[in-house]
């Protein structure tokens, strides 16, 4: 911070001490839009303008996106010279919102986000919201703005839990789509509906339990929002949907009412899609228009996967399965072609040409103490044996989708 200070004061103030300490004071004035004070605002706009652009900018602060606060002064700025309209400003705001909330779901590193934020405002050539959504369009890797495809994968298995400021903030919203006076936010919470201190009558409930606490337990179709003076604690299965018949005022937990009669990993997995779908008709959290995309963010079979993080494939048949890792990714994909394209499969494998493909078990089993990727189809008779790396593991999957007559980019990570 100390350098960038002096590279702004050589860059705007080199003679001139007291023009920087006006300007610093200046902001210093500005800053104020991030403070909780509801008697101050900008210089600039009407009343209502005024008091939509004030729940914007504490929905950035409520998410805890501190590292766009250089940008949003800069605008905030902008807006009082006349430089931006209101417009312009509120949607730049919601798409830093969206950024934000967007990369949280999906798991993305917060810290790569300095590199992308710090020097946005000198990249914009000429700051609108135009702009920022062509410059965030070309954004890749560990700063993309994911798609809705990478939303509705990470609802299934993030940990949604972790980032409880930011869950509560995605479930309020969810909520008000067809809530127009929900709760005030300060009187809910995060809750859990499969308890977190689980009683034998719950564990016996989903069945393998110990699946459900360690993948489910924090996902969002287990979390829901309820008072803060009426907990479902670990209260049974039908006395929470008691509860909520009878007291909460909340749409979201209408679901549970109306389209569950048990619970567990189908039900769980059925209300995160919902939830997911949800997410993406929410206006402050849309998705870029695809015309600002310079490329697609999902990769394909046909992609080089190197340092990929998996979450899950989409088939051919648009079937979505999950896939944390190499050897899920290798039964989904081998799985649909000995269902859908067995005789080309068992055609092009037949003549053992394909080092990828091993009939032996006991070599198979040799391979895998040395560290290769072993995948076991026993019923088949054989076995998926790579390296372990996620390059390898794609090219030969890739190999054998061609080899079935199939198309690799038709199977999306």
């Amino acid at each position: 911070m100390y350098y960038a200070l002096k590279a702004h004061h050589r860059e705007n103030f080199p003679n001139d001490i007291q023009g920087l300490m006006s300007d610093m004071r200046e902001y210093g004035r500005i800053y104020q839009i991030f403070l909780d004070r509801d008697h101050y605002f900008l210089h600039r706009g009407d009343p209502q303008q005024l008091a939509n652009l004030r729940l914007r900018v504490k929905d950035l602060v409520k998410i805890k996106f501190g590292v766009a606060k250089p940008f949003v002064l800069r605008c905030a700025r902008d807006f009082e010279e006349g430089k931006l309209d209101y417009e312009n400003f509120c949607e730049i705001l919601q798409i830093l919102i969206s950024y934000f909330v967007r990369r949280s779901v999906c798991g993305d590193p917060a810290g790569a986000l300095n590199k992308v934020l710090y020097i946005l405002y000198r990249q914009l050539e000429n700051v609108s919201a135009d702009t920022l959504k062509r410059y965030l369009g070309k954004s890749v890797g560990q700063t993309a703005f994911p798609n809705d495809d990478r939303i509705k994968a990470a609802f299934l298995v993030r940990n949604a839990y972790a980032a409880n400021q930011v869950c509560k903030f995605i479930l309020l919203e969810i909520e008000k789509l067809s809530n127009a006076e929900p709760p005030r936010e300060e009187n809910l919470e995060v809750e859990h509906f499969y308890p977190k201190t689980p009683t034998q009558e719950w564990r016996d409930r989903v069945g393998d339990y110990f699946t459900f606490e360690q993948d489910y337990l924090n996902n969002f179709g287990n979390l829901t929002l309820s008072g803060q003076n009426q907990k479902l604690g670990n209260k049974s299965y039908e006395a929470k949907i008691a509860l909520m018949e009878e007291y909460s005022s909340l749409h979201l937990n209408d679901y549970f009412i109306n389209n569950t009669h048990s619970w567990g990993i189908e039900e769980v997995r059925a209300r995160s899609e919902y939830l997911a779908d949800q997410f993406c008709q929410v206006g402050l959290f849309k998705d870029l228009p695809k015309e600002y995309r310079e490329r697609e963010i999902s990769k394909t079979l046909d992609d080089n996967l190197t340092c990929y993080k998996l979450q899950s494939v989409r088939l051919p048949n648009n079937e979505r399965r999950l896939v944390k890792n190499a050897k899920e990714l290798v039964s989904a994909v081998i799985d649909y072609l000995l269902e859908n394209a067995r005789e080309a499969f068992e055609s092009y494998t037949d003549d053992e040409s394909q080092r990828y493909i091993c009939r032996d078990k006991a070599k198979a089993q040799l391979r895998d103490r040395d560290g290769t990727l072993v995948v076991p189809f026993e019923k088949y008779g054989f076995y998926f044996v790579s390296g372990a790396n996620l390059q390898n593991v794609g090219s030969n999957l890739r190999d054998l989708i061609l080899g079935c007559d199939l198309n690799p980019r038709d199977f999306i990570v």
